[in-house]
């Protein structure tokens, strides 16, 4: 047996035991940014198949000492991997999100059901803003066929 032979026997018998251990499965990423006392927390796949359904959420918090309006913002070059997409609550523009009067110490939620339509891997911002805060967080999904 050659040693390329050998190489390639190598690789086809460690497709399945990777696979056993999930390096091709679904995956999830949470990452955190906070400016002037708004935070959001954006919990998102990392790493999903072709066609599967997932969520991305985002969860935006008023740490000051008023009620804040809130702008957030999607980058539409991620989501543009994403077929049939359905927020909660419905975006005010093209994937942006206001938030007005968001009390002190309170949080709220928006979410998407993403169901990946394009394979490979994709990235983009997500984005917050109010009077006296900017910010954003980077994510990334690998999306496999």
């Amino acid at each position: 047996m050659r040693g390329v032979e050998f190489v390639g026997i190598l690789l086809i018998a460690l497709l399945p035991v990777l696979a056993v251990f999930g390096v091709f499965g679904p995956d999830r990423r949470s990452v955190v940014a906070t400016s002037a006392g708004i935070g959001i927390e954006v919990d998102y796949p990392s790493r999903l198949r072709f066609e599967n359904l997932e969520r991305l959420q985002i969860l935006v918090t008023n740490n000051t000492a008023a009620p804040r309006d809130i702008t957030l913002e999607i980058d539409p070059a991620y989501l543009e991997a994403y077929s049939g997409l359905l927020f909660t609550p419905a975006p005010d523009e093209r994937y942006v999100f206001r938030i007005v009067g968001l009390p002190s110490g309170e949080s709220r939620v928006v979410s998407a059901e993403l169901s990946a339509h394009e394979y490979g891997k994709h990235s983009g911002s997500v984005r917050f803003a109010s009077a006296d805060a900017r910010g954003q967080v980077e994510i990334e999904t690998l999306i496999f066929p």
